[in-house]
Parts: C-alpha cells; structure tokens; sequence
C-alpha cells in the first residue's frame, strides 16, 4: 500500500470531505487501495465486498445504514487500512471501503422457511426444519421437494427409529438440504485417559479459570508466602 496526496480519496474524521482542510489532513493519512496491490489479510472475516462512495461527506454510519449491515463490522473490516475510521468518519468520493457481502448474510441463514421466504432458497448452509405436531418425514419431504429416503436417512442418526410416516412432535429439528454434507459427530473432550480406555466409559475434562487479580504500584510489594494461601495463617500455640 502506497499513501498518496489527498488526490486520491480517503475517509476523515472532521469538517466537510472536500474542504482544502480536510484534503490537507487526508493527506497525512490517506491510504490508497489499488486493485493489484491489497495486501494478504491479517484477519479473518466472512466474505466481503467492495464499496466505492458516490459523494463528499458520506459518514460511514449512513453508508453501513443504507447497505443494511452493522457499522462496527465496516470498521472491524478496514481497521487497517483506515485505524481510525469511527461511525461519524466523513469519506470523501470514489473512497473504496470493505463492507459485509450480501452473499454472506444470505449463507449465514440455516432456518428453511425463512430460506424459502426471504431468500428465495439461495442460502448454501444446511438447512434445518422444525416440524409441526405430527407431521411426517413424508410430509416435510414433499414441503422441500426433496427426498423422502435420503431425508430419513439423513435424520435417522439423531432421531432414533425414524421411518417415513412417523408422527414427529412439534419443533422437531429435521434436516432438510444438502445430505451429501459430512456431519461430525461431536464428543466431549478428555484431557488423558488411559490406554485401554474408550469414549463410552471416559468422562469429560472440565477446566475452571479464575481471574487474577493483580496488584499494582505500592500493592505490589514483596509478600510473604503466606499471604497467597486461601485461609489466614496463625502462630501456632
């Protein structure tokens, strides 16, 4: 990244966009994103695209308003092109800023119906159905247009014994997309066992943390051993 005179735009952060002062303070700060030059990202994030401002003086709490995203994830996303990017940072016109992909917004929803309903089916994660009282395999195959047998198959692992015309209770989880997708099977973690033990026999570690609270300044003189141990300690007699 090469930082260039306020010929190119960049966002400020006070006065208008295209005033002589704030293309001066630009200029100090102004990093430029050229289309070759965008360096191997230090963070990871879902996918995003590019934003490029159509006037002076856009705040990017406006922009992330009008593209219907969060304004913290606009500026999570360029924390390092622009350190001190905040929601009422004016930019300047033709700025190029990253903002959250639509695609991802759509890929993040796993709720079928809402899928169907919002969407229009495009979301690529796996989809989940919750069922209504006594319906059946059968029925919610028909609802997604997909297969009976693979639905059943899919879900027969979670659901014991399921069959096609089984009466599932209301909000029964049922997955209803992609059955060609590998789901782990997830198990509690054991920190050590022994060698002939298995998974069913073996219980789950369990890990507490308890905060430090650290002394400061004068609070942290030199102390005896005893003042770390959890009960005071007496001469004895």
């Amino acid at each position: 990244l090469d930082s260039k005179p306020s010929a190119e735009p960049s966002p400020t952060n006070g006065g208008d966009a295209g005033t002589p002062d704030a293309a001066s303070a630009a200029a100090t700060s102004a990093t430029v994103i050229a289309e070759d030059d965008i360096p191997a990202p230090e963070i990871s994030s879902s996918p995003v695209e590019k934003y490029t401002t159509t006037k002076d003086g856009e705040k990017v709490g406006e922009i992330a308003k009008s593209l219907g995203v969060d304004v913290w994830d606009v500026i999570f996303l360029n924390h390092f092109t622009f350190p001190s990017m905040a929601p009422s940072s004016k930019v300047l016109k033709g700025t190029e800023i990253f903002v959250p992909s639509n695609k991802a917004k759509v890929d993040a929803c796993s709720d079928a119906l809402r899928n169907n309903a919002e969407f229009g089916g495009a979301s690529e994660a796996t989809q989940w159905y919750y069922c209504a009282d006594d319906e059946t395999p059968k029925d919610i195959a028909e609802k997604f247009n997909v297969d009976c047998k693979e639905l059943v198959r899919r879900n027969r692992d979670r659901l014991q014994g399921l069959q096609p015309f089984s009466n599932l209770m209301e909000g029964t989880k049922v997955q209803v997309s992609h059955f060609d997708r590998h789901m782990d099977t997830r198990v509690p973690y054991c920190h050590w066992t022994f060698p002939d033990d298995t998974i069913e026999d073996s219980e789950p570690s369990y890990m507490m943390a308890l905060k430090l609270n650290r002394k400061t300044r004068s609070e942290a003189k030199f102390r005896p051993v005893e003042y770390s141990f959890a009960v005071p300690v007496s001469k004895y007699e």
